[in-house]
């Protein structure tokens, strides 16, 4: 694992030492080209992300959705505890109706846990669908080339004009291959 982690980053560094070299104004021999001239003054923003999704009138709306749903579902799930606590109290099920009484409800429960997942799920992808072409359409008429998530420290959005990718691409390709490690020694007995 370590070895894994140790040649990512030299890969990492290898790749960002390249990135980072000026680039070249003539088309070298190999028929590769230089890296993008950097832009002179990129712009990047911070987007406080958890914030937008709490405070948002589309993360309201469907925050109230879900909590509307939910306790639905809550007050269906207690009346069906109350049938069940009145069935043991005066005794009108027997043992095996009040179990299967309460396998119902376990299964109800399950059920509406699950329901409850999957709403969240296209509730996350609701927003998603809303806030990702936002961030992008304002990103390009703003001018932002970078987009970063203040509290996870992530990028959201990188204009093209900042990516090396091919240059770093065709560099690791026209380098020579590295000699593969020397097998480990097998102890003689």
């Amino acid at each position: 694992m370590r070895k894994a982690f140790y040649a990512a980053a030299l890969i990492a560094a290898f790749a960002l030492t390249l990135a980072c070299k000026p680039a070249s104004t003539s088309t070298p021999a190999t028929g590769t080209t230089g890296a993008k001239p950097a832009k002179a003054n990129p712009v990047i923003v911070v987007l406080n992300v958890e914030r937008i999704m709490h405070e948002s009138k589309l993360s309201k709306d469907i925050q109230a959705d879900l909590k509307s749903w939910a306790e639905g579902i809550q007050g269906q799930l207690q009346s069906h505890a109350e049938i069940i606590r009145k069935a043991e109290a005066d005794k009108s099920k027997s043992p095996k109706e009040l179990d299967a009484m309460k396998s119902e409800l376990f299964q109800m429960q399950q059920q509406a846990k699950n329901e409850f997942q999957q709403r969240q799920e296209a509730a996350a992808d609701q927003m998603k669908k809303a806030f990702d072409p936002l961030v992008q359409r304002l990103a390009k008429e703003n001018g932002w080339d970078v987009v970063l998530n203040e509290n996870e420290q992530i990028t959201i959005f990188a204009s093209n004009a900042l990516d090396q990718t091919d240059f770093v691409i065709q560099q690791l390709n026209a380098a020579p291959a590295p000699s593969p490690a020397p097998a480990p020694e097998t102890p003689k007995s």
